[in-house]
């Protein structure tokens, strides 16, 4: 098993429901998750626009897993409510 985070850059508007299941969906496509811990870093400006939007709410998700499939990136992108997004390998 491997360490991962994910860090999710996601509209400050986005209603707590919508970022639940997000969250959600994004564990499904992961796949197998060990000890998932998620941390939301709060509202920040950003330094530059991206996608119209001047700030945004930092999430992490920090999980155990050992493979993750090439097309979460992929998914990632087609969210209209993430900004940007990093996944990095610990």
């Amino acid at each position: 098993m491997r360490d991962y985070t994910l860090v999710l850059i996601v509209k400050s508007d986005t209603k707590k429901e919508r970022k639940d299941a997000l969250l959600t969906d994004v564990q499904k496509w992961i796949g197998k998750v060990d000890s998932p811990k998620v941390v939301s870093l709060g509202d920040k400006k950003l330094a530059y626009q991206i996608k119209r939007q001047k700030s945004g709410e930092y999430i992490t998700l920090s999980f155990s897993a050992d493979t993750i499939p090439t097309d979460v990136n992929a998914k990632l992108l087609l969210q209209e409510d993430v900004l940007r997004h990093l996944l990095v390998k610990n």
